[in-house]
């Protein structure tokens, strides 16, 4: 439908969270922002996936590039 909308594609991604498919959602959110990388959203999304997966590096990273 809108396979370039950047909230679609975040919202796909919080849909793979919702279905515990870790590995999809992290790549779909890791794609977005390779595109975007000031997309504060997809940003936080990743950090709270890393975080809810006990992936607390990755999380800590991602802060760390985030901030």
């Amino acid at each position: 439908m809108f396979p370039k909308s950047i909230k679609t594609m975040r919202q796909l991604g919080m849909f793979y969270e919702a279905h515990n498919n870790t590995f999809k959602a992290q790549e779909l959110y890791l794609e977005i922002l390779e595109g975007t990388p000031e997309d504060s959203a997809t940003m936080k999304r990743l950090i709270s996936l890393y975080k809810n997966n006990d992936m607390v590096s990755d999380a800590i990273a991602m802060l760390n590039k985030y901030l």
